[in-house]
């Protein structure tokens, strides 16, 4: 197979138990947006299935809440955000969706009505992302007016936080406070929403849980990537004592290598020049399958249990490796990517980048094979020194 990727269950199911012991009796959302951030939405769909701390599984879209069903999908499904050509199935599936404005509540009131069923819906509050939403001030006549229509079954309210994945956090809590002041608003109605939810990946790690929000939703943490440096630094300092593990591990395998010397160049524009012999491994992957640009001559692959430099610019289709260092790599040797060590894993490739772990993995082709693994995950941050002072010597290049 000329490129593959693996995810790891067992990885996934720590990272999760971490949430799960953050928020007590709420219930667990599954984020699986994105195709799954990148980790693919059929295999997540089905994965989930056997995972009992989850109770429901979040999509972006109609479509792909209808997708995740089709593929097997038994857990609760919530479309979060977009109400598109598949609204109508998705009603039909009792998949529940969302309201966040007068002009979407009749869409959705309009389609069960063809249909002849009730639709499963959770409203959109606007407590300070200025996203999709209502605001507080146009909150309560809202509710009463989505009421009067028997075709909608009101089970749910939520929002989104706009920074809590960074150290600052006043605006956060004052998005949590005006949240909760909804729910206490719908309270003081007599008005009983089953699902209440604002916490995030971030935001469960360090804020205490309240009994007033019913569910929470994790996206990127489940993955086993935290939403910023400063979350992950503050929730081990204080709340988490375990490592999240990333969950992918993408692979591919040598196809070609040739000894260079001093004076030769690898790849287009001539970015890398040898100063002295080396030796280079194609590997048939590149920004087309979704490795970034931005790596050439800027990241690593591993091999075995050492590092191998990326060398020339990535083309579409082929990048070039440095492996001088690791004379028993040849022709079919298997390569990692993007995995869950030190050097090449999302969190650390996405600083190189200058952009953030969700890029880093969603952009990966659709088309690369994905399949789940039930074997150990390695990861380990205690890497050989040794190992470590071959991956990080300087780049030969001028």
């Amino acid at each position: 197979m000329r490129t593959w990727i693996e995810i790891d269950i067992p990885a996934l199911v720590h990272n999760l138990s971490i949430y799960r012991a953050q928020c007590e009796n709420a219930r667990l959302c599954l984020v699986i947006k994105g195709n799954a951030y990148g980790h693919d939405l059929k295999t997540m769909s089905t994965i989930v299935n056997d995972i009992d701390s989850v109770d429901m599984v979040a999509t972006a879209s109609t479509q792909e809440a209808v997708h995740a069903y089709n593929y097997g999908c038994k857990k609760n499904i919530l479309a979060l955000s977009i109400l598109d050509e598949y609204l109508q199935v998705a009603i039909s599936y009792k998949i529940h969706i969302v309201a966040y404005d007068y002009h979407s509540l009749d869409i959705i009131v309009n389609a069960a009505r063809t249909l002849h069923v009730q639709a499963y819906v959770h409203l959109k509050l606007d407590t300070g992302l200025n996203r999709l939403g209502l605001k507080l001030s146009e909150f309560l006549a809202f509710v009463r007016h989505a009421r009067t229509y028997q075709e909608i079954v009101i089970v749910g309210l939520f929002s989104h936080f706009a920074n809590s994945e960074q150290r600052d956090q006043e605006f956060a809590y004052a998005q949590l406070q005006t949240f909760k002041h909804a729910i206490n608003i719908l309270h003081a109605q007599g008005y009983a929403i089953p699902y209440t939810h604002i916490s995030c990946s971030a935001s469960t790690l360090i804020h205490t849980y309240d009994p007033l929000f019913t569910m929470v939703r994790i996206g990127i943490g489940a993955y086993g990537l935290w939403p910023s440096p400063e979350n992950k630094q503050y929730a081990l300092a204080n709340n988490i004592h375990q490592e999240l593990i990333p969950i992918l591990s993408w692979y591919t395998t040598i196809i070609q290598i040739k000894e260079i010397e001093p004076g030769e160049s690898v790849g287009y524009n001539r970015t890398f020049i040898a100063t002295e012999r080396r030796r280079i491994a194609l590997l048939p992957i590149g920004y087309w399958d979704g490795y970034d640009r931005r790596l050439s001559n800027n990241s690593w692959v591993r091999i075995h249990d050492k590092y191998a430099p990326i060398v020339g610019i990535v083309a579409m289709n082929l990048i070039m490796i440095d492996i001088t260092y690791i004379p028993e790599a040849s022709r079919g040797t298997q390569v990692i990517l993007i995995g869950p060590y030190p050097l090449i894993n999302p969190s650390e490739i996405a600083l190189r980048c200058s952009t953030i772990s969700y890029e880093i993995t969603t952009r990966i082709n659709s088309d690369i094979p994905r399949v789940a693994v039930q074997q150990p995950n390695c990861y380990t941050t205690k890497e050989n020194p040794a190992i470590i002072s071959i991956a990080t010597q300087p780049f030969l290049s001028i």
